[in-house]
């Protein structure tokens, strides 16, 4: 992976996964960018809006993680795997709380811990960009995104230094993805007699 050249011709169905990979990466950042902006702006949190911005999150993430392009078969079904363990962890809260889940974390920000897998999901974008491709924001990124959900769930969502270590993730998140989104498709399929 990560060959700056085209093997084979690109299928409509390998221009269709590459585009709906990079489109949920785009939205990721769309989404960090705004709860950033959130933060910083000192507004209260609404229970109903956390709930929808975490359910989009795992929306977007889970459109990446589905169309991920990687030859090694394992880390294919670990990143998969790290989404589904999101996804129970989302469900299970749906069940408990029903859509307005949001109230979890508000009252205990220990609770922002559960989102561990899913910002590990999202970091794995970055580094498997980076790895493949140098794109070394990938692999600051992910630091910072596991940095962001430890730190959430020790000071909460109400501090102003977390909007400030919020916008800093998110814009070197966006740097990334600037990278990545103007390469040539086939990039991200390589040679297809290389999966396992």
């Amino acid at each position: 992976m990560g060959e700056n050249v085209q093997y084979q011709p690109l299928t409509v169905g390998d221009k269709i996964s590459v585009v709906l990979y990079r489109s949920g990466l785009v939205f990721i950042t769309v989404l960090l960018l705004y709860g950033a902006y959130y933060l910083l702006k000192g507004k209260s949190l609404n229970i109903n809006s956390l709930s929808l911005y975490l359910v989009l999150l795992h929306i977007f993430t889970g459109l990446s993680a589905i169309n991920l392009h990687l030859y090694v078969k394992r880390f294919r079904y670990f990143i998969r795997g790290l989404y589904a363990l999101s996804l129970i962890i989302l469900c299970s809260l749906l069940i408990w709380k029903g859509l307005w889940f949001g109230e979890v974390f508000m009252k205990n920000y220990g609770m922002l811990i559960l989102l561990l897998p899913l910002s590990g999901c999202i970091a794995f974008f970055g580094i498997k960009e980076a790895f493949c491709f140098r794109i070394k924001e990938g692999y600051i990124s992910a630091l910072l995104l596991i940095l962001l959900v430890i730190t959430l769930s020790v000071f909460g969502l109400q501090s102003r230094t977390i909007g400030v270590l919020f916008l800093l993730t998110s814009l070197v998140y966006t740097l990334f993805i600037l990278k990545k989104i103007f390469m040539p498709l086939a990039y991200d399929i390589g040679d297809k007699s290389a999966y396992e």
